[in-house]
């Protein structure tokens, strides 16, 4: 009996034993496991030192390296419209210019002012680059104007560059820098105060006077609105100064103030270009002209010249089609006398049922012509007579043709077998 006891009593310190050889074995996993998820990335952040480099990594490469997974670069998919396959995109060629090579003698247009004057000269070279008898000549100041005698003194100056180019015509475009005081005998004095005002309309005068005595064609342009409301209320003013100046001395002044505003006469920087196409005409700071807007600038410019001097005339004639040779029509016959109406009346002279257009190369002679329908109606008031049931007899008796007689011309009908009829009153048209 004591030997049993002593075998299960063996037995148990061994099953005891093996119970906590494996809960000490759960225990390090257990431990192992919390170790590398809370030691592990905390320990990966700390920076590691790089191994040397020795001599078999110089001859056979590291290991590292093969270790490293191959890349694969990928291509980034384009997503292709259907308009795209089926028809590809083309770039848009620029329009060819032909640039007409100038004359010896082609008109001279001088333009003069401050930087807005030198985007209309810019203008109106690009209109007329196909005319080879129009030259644009630009004498703009960029920082000049009518207030600082000092930049450039246009008043004075006028005169010597109209008798060095000679031009045809006279454009001035300034003010947009005479915002600003001016120095008078007495000292600086405020802007668009009575003083003030009283030297700029004599400045702007004395600029006019002196290009109508050169016995020129005076065209002076208004100044744009501006993004700035101080500016533009400025600019207003200055605005009625030059039309009431240039207007005086009979010259032209021409207000682009609506085609730079909307139709609450704001300011905006896109609009219609010439071509009615909507496109930005001013730039980002609200003042100077993109190339769209100095197009446009000079479009009302051109427009004005046209008008003035008939310069560009000749360009706008060959520009439209079938007009290389422009024919003057004559009137044949002119019952009138106006040298200038041509009559072709529907009905014959005599209403005797003639084939032949009235005025239609018939050479008619000075009696014959008296008793023309046209030279009744036209020196008479007296209309043709009609007949009943023709679409211009209005029931009035009193204008009725008389019936026909045997003195009057017979009337022929076509008949179906091809022969013909002899009528003997007139004949009235089918309703």
């Amino acid at each position: 009996m004591e030997i049993l006891l002593k075998i299960s009593a063996k037995r148990l310190y061994q099953l005891i034993f093996r119970l906590m050889f494996v809960l000490m074995i759960a225990v390090a996993l257990i431990a192992s496991q919390q170790y590398s998820v809370w030691v592990i990335p905390a320990y990966s952040q700390v920076k590691q030192p790089k191994k040397r480099t020795n001599i078999f990594d110089l001859l056979f490469g590291k290991r590292e390296s093969l270790r490293t997974p191959f890349r694969v670069n990928r291509v980034k998919r384009v997503k292709l419209r259907r308009n795209d396959i089926l028809r590809p995109r083309r770039k848009r060629s620029a329009p060819v210019v032909v640039v007409e090579e100038k004359r010896e003698d082609a008109l001279k247009i001088l333009v003069a002012g401050d930087f807005m004057a030198g985007a209309l000269a810019w203008g109106m070279e690009q209109a007329y680059i196909e005319n080879s008898d129009v030259v644009i000549v630009d004498i703009s100041e960029g920082l000049s104007g009518f207030v600082r005698s000092d930049v450039k003194d246009w008043p004075g100056d006028i005169a010597f560059h109209i008798d060095e180019i000679k031009p045809a015509a006279v454009v001035i475009l300034g003010g947009m820098n005479d915002r600003q005081q001016m120095a008078l005998e007495g000292g600086k004095v405020k802007k668009l105060g009575e003083p003030w005002l009283a030297a700029y309309n004599s400045r702007t005068e004395k600029l006019a006077k002196t290009v109508r005595e050169k016995n020129l064609p005076l065209i002076w342009v208004g100044l744009p609105p501006v993004k700035s409301g101080k500016m533009t209320t400025d600019y207003l003013v200055f605005n009625e100064i030059y039309r009431t100046r240039s207007e005086a001395v009979n010259g032209v002044f021409v207000n682009i103030w609506d085609g730079f505003t909307n139709e609450e006469g704001h300011f905006v920087s896109a609009g219609p270009d010439i071509n009615g196409q909507i496109k930005r005409l001013r730039t980002s700071d609200g003042i100077n002209m993109t190339k769209t807007g100095k197009r446009k600038l000079a479009f009302y410019v051109n427009k004005a010249i046209r008008k003035l001097t008939g310069i560009g005339t000749k360009a706008l004639l060959v520009s439209l089609p079938g007009t290389e040779n422009p024919k003057i029509a004559l009137p044949q016959y002119d019952p009138a006398k106006t040298g200038k109406t041509i009559v072709y009346s529907f009905a014959s002279p005599a209403l005797d049922g003639g084939s032949e257009l009235e005025g239609d190369g018939v050479d008619l002679k000075e009696e014959e012509a008296k008793k023309s329908v046209s030279y009744q109606l036209v020196n008479g008031g007296i209309l043709p007579k009609t007949h009943p049931g023709r679409i211009d007899h209005y029931g009035v008796t009193a204008n009725e043709a008389p019936p026909t007689t045997d003195e009057t011309p017979a009337l022929v009908e076509k008949q179906k077998d091809g022969g013909t009829k002899v009528l003997t009153k007139p004949v009235v048209p089918r309703s």
